[in-house]
């Protein structure tokens, strides 16, 4: 995953099962255990590279989130796991009952965007969502209505509620990678 920049699970295995000749993945390792095998890997091998990179994506998230205040942003995703690598997505939860608000709000600021539609998988459910580019960095906007702010769908990896944060507990972990650097 780390290597090929491949960020989806499922694609993961499935390339791997064709490298390797076989016809499923079903008795591999789950996705937390490939989480904590990329998390070992960059570890290992990119520890130098890595802090900078997390530290660099906090603050882009962070100058996003600032920017989107209005939506009620929340960080998720590989980010927030401290497993994100260059390639990985931005990834904030935006709150509006008409997603076509954030797409009017993007084109008022100027902000070239592409619209796509994110998909939960474990539910089979997709959400309106907007990607753009700050600087070099990815971000991926997913729009949940209002009523949602409270509920969090499956995370890929844990299939367990979401984890979400929101402006101050970003703050916080910038911060305390900061410590960590230091």
């Amino acid at each position: 995953m780390v290597q090929d920049a491949v960020l989806d699970y499922q694609i993961a295995k499935k390339r791997a099962c064709a490298r390797l000749g076989l016809k499923h993945y079903k008795d591999w390792p789950g996705n937390q255990e490939i989480e904590q095998a990329v998390l070992a890997y960059q570890h290992l091998f990119n520890q130098q590279q890595q802090q900078p990179l997390l530290q660099q994506q906090y603050r882009d998230a962070l100058a996003a989130m600032r920017l989107f205040a209005p939506f009620q942003p929340h960080l998720v995703g590989s980010l927030l796991r401290d497993v994100a690598q260059p390639h990985s997505d931005v990834v904030l939860h935006l709150f509006s009952d008409d997603a076509k608000n954030i797409g009017l709000f993007l084109l008022d600021k100027h902000i070239p965007h592409q619209t796509v539609e994110h998909c939960f998988h474990s539910m089979q459910k997709s959400y309106p969502a907007y990607r753009f580019l700050a600087g070099e960095q990815r971000i991926l906007l997913v729009v949940f209505p209002v009523a949602d702010l409270r509920w969090s769908p499956p995370d890929p990896v844990t299939q367990k509620p979401m984890q979400r944060a929101n402006g101050q507990k970003v703050q916080h972990l910038h911060k305390m990678l900061s410590m960590k650097i230091l």
